[in-house]
């Protein structure tokens, strides 16, 4: 199950993907469902991945954007030796004590999500996960000007586990 959670499938290998055509087609989806959903920077970044992995993760965090915060705006910067997406929402963010605990499993950080949001809270978890097994990393940081702030960094060339 962790081997699954973490994206490592045997039915998918590491090939080149973009992950810029990733993110465009969940934001046409999100997009189509009627979502304030945007997405800015690099028009194309491949990187070694498993595709269905990856976009399992973004589209967790992403989904996590629109139902928690209300809109999400999607940041691709193309840099040296890595790829960093940025999804940001306009949310109420985490308080700063609840950052570790809200990539645990089964945490839900806001009691006022009900039946309505669903979800078991593994949605970062998963994602955390995927970025991870593909020597990522993935972090929380609260926007100054209110919401939140996902950021995954990715490496353009694979790194041995």
């Amino acid at each position: 199950t962790l081997a699954y959670l973490r994206g490592d499938r045997a039915d998918e290998e590491f090939k080149s993907i973009d992950v810029v055509a990733i993110l465009e087609t969940i934001v046409d989806d999100a997009s189509d469902r009627g979502h304030a959903v945007t997405l800015t920077g690099a028009d194309h970044v491949s990187i070694p991945g498993r595709r269905l992995a990856l976009k399992r993760a973004f589209g967790n965090l992403i989904d996590n954007a629109l139902k928690y915060g209300h809109e999400a705006r999607i940041a691709v910067e193309d840099q040296s030796e890595t790829v960093v997406v940025s999804i940001r929402d306009q949310g109420p963010g985490i308080a700063p004590e609840d950052v570790g605990r809200a990539l645990a499993p089964f945490v839900r950080l806001e009691p006022s999500r009900n039946q309505e949001t669903g979800g078991f809270g593994l949605g970062l978890t998963i994602a955390q996960a995927i970025v991870e097994g593909h020597g990522g990393q993935l972090t929380l940081a609260n926007h100054a000007t209110g919401g939140l702030v996902v950021s995954v960094s990715l490496p353009k060339k694979r790194i041995a586990a």
